[in-house]
């Protein structure tokens, strides 16, 4: 997956303190990631949603950390 902009959420934190650690984790987590499909990234983060041209919103605040960080 490629994030577009680390700056765009650390001006998003920077803020709104109290989003940094969610924003820290999802980034860290989708870095790590090898998802081959949409299905895998769903497995993981079940707020995740396609909106086309292989582009997802993810509701950040509400997902689950499936992963041990």
């Amino acid at each position: 997956m490629v994030i577009i902009s680390y700056g765009t959420l650390r001006s998003y934190f920077e803020l709104h303190a109290d989003a940094e650690d969610a924003l820290n984790n999802w980034y860290r987590l989708t870095l790590m990631a090898d998802w081959a499909n949409y299905h895998e990234m769903k497995k993981m983060f079940n707020t995740v949603d396609a909106v086309g041209n292989d582009r997802y919103v993810f509701n950040i605040r509400e997902i689950p950390i499936a992963w041990p960080l």
